[in-house]
């Protein structure tokens, strides 16, 4: 289980790049597919049927020996959450990492280069990074920047054998408490593609029990909140009165899958 301690942070910059022409021979077909996306109340909404032909019969097989890690990071604000994804993703071994970045976290505290256009999307899948800032495309949609996202996500890693990542920040916030069909692709169904995630939320209870039930390590801060606490404790067997005692920097990790419990501090 991977945790914040030990993790080898690398720079964005020295993160080694995939294949060039590859790469822009798939972005190039999904950017044509974009454009005919429907457009409605100013934003896109890439549809499945629109995005058909993205793959053009070159997809690669699903990767079912994938073991998927999907991760959740939840606590109260200033607690570490971000610190925690920060880290987590630049540790990552995956060759691509989709990154939602509409707090522009990642760009503050990593030094990401945002894409905030279809051309700098084309520009930063050459690199491996991308990491997007929504709000000049989808302002004011959260949560359809981030449906669209999703799917970008998953047509790109239906062409690749590489594991990838996804990351966002603040689900529920992006989901309102709803369970969209994009990202639920990417959680029940992100091992065929070697597709991972590393997700933040202020408590559980917030999110959809389809989300939910998919979480492969839990990753808790300081929570106050007694309905996310009754969460934890009912579903993942965390004890409400160590959460509430962690200090700022503090997490207890759990993975879902062993039942295994262990603490470490990212500050």
């Amino acid at each position: 289980m991977q945790t914040a301690k030990g993790f080898s942070v690398v720079s964005p910059v020295t993160s080694p790049a995939p294949p060039r022409a590859t790469v822009v021979s798939v972005c190039n077909e999904f950017l044509t597919a974009k454009a005919l996306a429907q457009r409605s109340q100013n934003y896109l909404r890439v549809t499945h049927a629109q995005l058909g032909a993205f793959a053009n019969g070159r997809a690669t097989r699903p990767i079912f020996t994938h073991r998927p890690s999907k991760v959740v990071i939840c606590g109260n604000s200033g607690y570490g959450k971000s610190q925690y994804q920060i880290r987590y993703a630049l540790g990552a071994s995956a060759r691509y990492k989709f990154i939602f970045d509409h707090k522009r976290e990642f760009e503050a505290l990593a030094g990401a280069v945002p894409a905030r256009t279809f051309d700098e999307l084309d520009a930063a899948i050459d690199t491996g990074w991308i990491v997007f800032n929504p709000h000049r495309l989808f302002p004011g949609q959260l949560p359809e920047a981030f449906d669209f996202f999703c799917n970008y996500a998953w047509k790109v890693s239906e062409m690749f054998g590489f594991t990838k990542l996804f990351v966002a920040d603040e689900l529920a916030l992006l989901t309102e408490g709803q369970k969209p069909q994009p990202l639920c692709r990417l959680m029940e169904d992100g091992r065929s593609v070697a597709l991972d995630c590393a997700l933040t939320s202020h408590g559980l209870n917030s999110l959809h029990n389809r989300i939910r039930s998919q979480f492969t390590e839990i990753v808790s801060f300081r929570q106050t909140s007694a309905p996310a606490l009754e969460v934890m404790e009912r579903e993942f067997n965390f004890d409400p009165e160590e959460i509430e005692a962690l200090e700022r920097g503090q997490f207890i990790a759990c993975n879902a899958d062993t039942g295994v419990f262990q603490t470490g501090r990212v500050f």
